[in-house]
């Protein structure tokens, strides 16, 4: 018998509702986790922070010639920082 959801009793189905609520990380959790996992690097002025907060790679890539869309990403992210902060 093949498995669906609308084959689940109430009690199956508020399990699995708890477990997809609190086990999987949703788009807005996910992000704000993994904004509040960078800002400690850049508190603790980790390498890692350090190349965050200048917008340069992360992982030993070579930044000579090779790491035009991260800075072309980092312009555009202090553009969006300044005009935030001058509205």
């Amino acid at each position: 018998m093949p498995f669906y959801l609308t084959n689940l009793n109430s009690y199956f189905f508020s399990i699995l509702f708890y477990l997809l609520k609190n086990m999987i990380l949703s788009d807005t959790r996910l992000k704000r986790t993994l904004y509040a996992n960078i800002t400690t690097l850049v508190d603790i002025s980790s390498y890692r922070g350090l190349r965050h907060k200048y917008g340069l790679p992360l992982h030993g890539q070579r930044t000579r010639t090779n790491a035009r869309t991260q800075r072309t990403l980092n312009l555009y992210k202090r553009l969006l920082n300044l005009n935030s902060k001058n509205n």
